[in-house]
């Protein structure tokens, strides 16, 4: 109960900001999602993100964790879209059924 203005104003400032950030990185990542890369430029990308991973993972922080946390995610999301963008191509009706329930498995 010893709180005081200032420790409430700060928790709402630090949220703020957090959002602010998050609002802010949405784009971001968007764009780094769907932008095409050749296999060498995504080659580059996985082994700048790993390396990332494993320096970040050292950390027990809980904001290091939630970062790592967006950078699978943006590694996952980057490959979701290459694979419904790029590779979901059907010449027949069945093929269609079969291949977009075996993408949504």
């Amino acid at each position: 109960m010893g709180e005081t203005v200032n420790d409430i104003a700060w928790v709402y400032m630090n949220k703020s900001l957090y959002y602010l950030s998050l609002l802010l990185m949405l784009p971001v990542a968007g764009v780094i999602v769907i932008t095409p890369m050749d296999s060498q430029k995504q080659y580059i990308f996985g082994l700048i993100s790993i390396t990332i991973l494993f320096i970040l993972g050292r950390s027990k922080r809980r904001s290091m964790t939630m970062i790592m946390l967006f950078l699978s995610a943006l590694m996952s999301t980057r490959y979701i879209w290459w694979r419904a963008t790029h590779t979901l191509h059907f010449n027949s009706q069945i093929e269609a059924l079969l291949g977009i329930g075996l993408f949504l498995a």
